[in-house]
């Protein structure tokens, strides 16, 4: 089997050679390396805390010695650091809405690659025992699911549930696939800060609280915006007795 799957790899190469998914130039990995180079990586300058751009939001003066950002005096996070690979620009905001609204799953390399790398600069010191992610809605599913019930296949995935298989061998770090969502909510993109806390309130519940208790969570997503949905799973993780909870998602929204 592996030896026909290379031959139909190979076949579907020399009749369909891969194009980069951002300029559409011809290229070996879906990403030519001119739009590599528009990429901007977060680096170090951010807030240590929520892992903002602090040229955009700016520091707290009482908090400038540790690099603590304005938003984060003013927000209640749950989660105890965020990190991102770059800005939502560009080549990024391209691959992520082609992969997750148009589910070109064949792009799941690049976002992995992306992941790893933040990880590895970010977090690879840091003792962590799971893995989450941003779940899909279940519907008519949500009582069996929120009783150790099986998720189905198909559409009751969400595009960054595909990923987490593979991000759990490259990270080595279990997926505890423990997070549902049990409400159905708006569209995050359409409400204000104010409006997203108030959607998004009570919309997750953690399966099984003992395998949460005592542990260090990371919360994996595609974009980092206002930070509501990823601080609402980490607010039901903390209810359920979970340690930490270190965010980290491919770009970073403005």
């Amino acid at each position: 089997m592996p030896v026909l799957s290379n031959i139909g790899e190979l076949i579907k190469d020399t009749l369909l050679p891969p194009l980069c998914a951002v300029c559409g130039s011809l290229c070996e990995t879906y990403l030519c390396k001119n739009c590599i180079m528009q990429i901007r990586p977060l680096g170090n300058d951010i807030c240590i805390r929520c892992g903002s751009p602090l040229k955009e939001y700016g520091l707290d003066k009482n908090m400038a010695e540790v690099k603590i950002c304005s938003l984060c005096k003013n927000e209640n996070f749950s989660f105890y650091r965020a990190r991102s690979y770059a800005y939502y620009d560009s080549g990024i905001a391209e691959i992520v809405r082609k992969f997750k609204y148009r589910k070109f799953y064949y792009l799941k390399g690049i976002i992995l690659s992306f992941l790893k790398t933040a990880y590895e600069y970010y977090y690879s010191g840091q003792k962590i025992d799971f893995i989450e992610t941003v779940p899909a809605y279940c519907g008519h599913l949500a009582n069996e699911c929120s009783l150790g019930g099986k998720f189905e296949t198909g559409n009751m995935k969400s595009h960054m549930q595909e990923l987490m298989p593979e991000l759990s061998i490259c990270l080595k770090i279990p997926y505890g696939d423990n997070i549902i969502k049990i409400k159905k909510t708006l569209r995050q993109q359409e409400l204000n800060r104010d409006l997203r806390k108030v959607n998004l309130d009570n919309s997750f519940k953690v399966r099984n609280s003992l395998k949460a208790r005592g542990r260090n969570f990371l919360l994996i997503d595609d974009v980092f915006t206002t930070g509501s949905t990823l601080n609402e799973i980490s607010r039901q993780l903390k209810k359920a007795g979970a340690r930490r909870i270190y965010l980290l998602t491919v770009a970073r929204g403005a």
